[in-house]
């Protein structure tokens, strides 16, 4: 029973982790679009991402996590903005919800 579930967790963690970078990716877009200077840092992208695009910046995603999980999410004109946030809040949290299943599983059945 438990590794039927197992293996029912790290499907659904597939899923879920690419409708996040999903609703990351399209809330990167309103806030760039609407409010570019909330996305801007003093220091420049280190020269790892320095080819990349800018969504890819450690940095930048961070900058759009902290706006999805604050208030200013109202301050955007945008309709779906919210509905990409709350999405963001709630796949967030069941990855996360997941991968500490998925740690305490082998942590706790490793050893049998």
């Amino acid at each position: 029973m438990m590794h039927s579930l197992f293996a029912m967790s790290v499907l659904c963690a597939v899923p879920i982790v690419l409708a996040y970078l999903y609703f990351l990716s399209r809330f990167y877009e309103i806030v760039n679009a609407e409010k570019p200077e909330w996305l801007r840092y003093r220091d420049e992208p280190s020269i790892f991402y320095s080819n990349l695009p800018r969504r890819f910046d450690p940095n930048v995603s961070l900058r759009v996590l902290s706006i999805a999980f604050s208030s200013k999410v109202g301050a955007l004109s945008s309709t779906s903005a919210v509905g990409y946030a709350k999405g963001i809040r709630v796949t967030g949290a069941a990855s996360l919800a997941l991968i500490v299943y998925i740690f305490w599983y082998v942590w706790a059945y490793a050893g049998a």
